[in-house]
């Protein structure tokens, strides 16, 4: 509504004096509906204009219904105090906004699937406001082909654009191994002695098969082992299964091996291990005049060789050969004859040795004798081809093993003690106690 207030004389108003009237600017008001004049609408808007003065230009009422950035509309008006105008800018956006694509955080895991959450971003376009955001989604299940991913767009004045869809495809399953196969039938029974590769068969349900790697299995041992197979889709996700092998590629291992060469002897000792099935002995150089010889064995701990002279090279191998046919081996050396053992000539000591040397045959006890500085600190008669040697120790009063050089002679008694028999010397030999 406009209002104009024109005040003229009048000639009835001579019998009044009218008072001087006070000055004041044209007044100028304006109202928007709905929601004001200033930001964005999104349908029509009512602009209502209300002016106090003589003269105005502009200043109508009306009512804008198209969409516009921007639509300037003013008012002036002036009486005899002065002119004053005013000027809106009524911005109208009654369409929506549209999308214009969407675009994955990343590229697809594998041959165009995604196996993992992925994060995508709507973008869109619109024609008068502009856009203020899109959505910014993301999908982590569950699996399918073509999946839709939907998102919208907004515009500064609020307008929301339809939906839109994003096509995915999506599988987090790991495909099934079904099946594996050895290259080869087991080596013995149902044991497999050596590497053997196996192939596997698999299968998936929604983004299909890719491969089934190959595995060569070569341990550890084990009636209860396991090789696993895998097998990988066209998402990437990769399966695995166990199927059981009994796999025993290690060869028994004898433990203890020993030798004692002796007086035309010579003496093996060892440990038979726990899954021996056979054991056998070769000696080279063999029996008469071959150049190795099966020695025949009695027992699992030991063999005794009296088929040899003193003097000679004997080389024994131990051969065993576990349930699966599995064989382990162990070779070793001796001479036979009459000598002492250990310590080495001049060994250099801290502590009582034990000393020791080759049996004797028909030798029922020995004779050592012990001497430090020419003069004789000991003499014993032990049963065995050894003599631990301690501190102290009674002989001709107590006697100490104190730093100093010590020489060693060893002889084999034949019969009784009391008859003094002894045989030929077995050696002598010294070492040295360090302080």
């Amino acid at each position: 509504m406009v209002r104009g207030l024109v005040i003229a004389g009048l000639a009835a108003a001579a019998l009044f004096v009218a008072a001087p009237a006070a000055h004041a600017e044209p007044l100028i008001s304006v109202t928007c509906s709905p929601g004001g004049c200033a930001g964005w609408h999104t349908g029509p808007v009512t602009i209502d204009w209300t002016v106090s003065a003589t003269s105005i230009t502009g200043c109508e009422d009306t009512t804008l219904t198209g969409d516009t950035a921007g639509s300037p509309q003013g008012c002036i008006a002036s009486d005899v105090d002065g002119t004053v105008s005013r000027q809106i800018n009524v911005r109208i956006d009654k369409t929506a906004p549209f999308v214009t694509g969407a675009t994955p955080a990343r590229a697809a895991d594998g041959d165009g699937w995604y196996r993992q959450a992925i994060g995508v971003s709507f973008a869109g376009g619109d024609n008068t406001s502009g856009i203020a955001a899109c959505s910014d989604t993301s999908y982590a299940g569950p699996d399918g082909a073509g999946v839709q991913v939907t998102g919208t767009c907004r515009d500064n004045a609020g307008n929301v654009s339809p939906s839109a869809a994003f096509t995915l495809n999506y599988d987090a399953t790991a495909p099934t191994v079904t099946a594996g196969q050895a290259e080869r039938r087991p080596d013995k029974r149902d044991w497999y002695t050596a590497p053997v590769a196996f192939a596997f068969q698999g299968a998936d349900a929604l983004s299909g098969l890719a491969t089934c790697d190959p595995v060569t299995y070569g341990g550890p041992d084990g009636a209860g082992a396991q090789v696993v197979g895998t097998c990988r889709d066209r998402a990437g996700n990769v399966g695995a299964r166990g199927f059981p092998i009994a796999y025993d590629a290690s060869a028994p291992a004898l433990g203890g091996v020993r030798v004692i060469p002796g007086d035309r002897r010579v003496r093996l000792r060892f440990r038979r291990p726990a899954d021996a099935k056979r054991m056998s002995i070769v000696r080279s150089p063999g029996l008469r005049r071959k150049a190795r010889s099966g020695m025949r064995l009695r027992s699992t701990r030991g063999f005794s060789d009296s088929r040899v002279r003193n003097g000679r090279r004997y080389r024994y191998r131990i051969t065993v050969v576990d349930a699966v046919g599995n064989r382990g081996s162990h070779t070793v050396g001796a001479t036979p004859g009459i000598r002492l053992l250990r310590p080495s000539a001049r060994a250099q000591v801290r502590r009582p040795p034990t000393l020791t040397w080759t049996t004797v045959r028909r030798a029922r006890y020995y004779n050592v004798q012990l001497f430090r500085g020419g003069r004789k600190v000991m003499s014993a008669w032990p049963t065995g081809a050894r003599l631990r040697l301690h501190r102290t120790w009674r002989y001709r009063g107590r006697k100490h093993l104190t730093p100093g050089t010590y020489r060693w002679y060893v002889w084999p008694g034949r019969g009784l003690r009391r008859a003094h028999r002894y045989g030929r010397l077995v050696g002598a030999r010294t070492f040295v106690v360090r302080g």
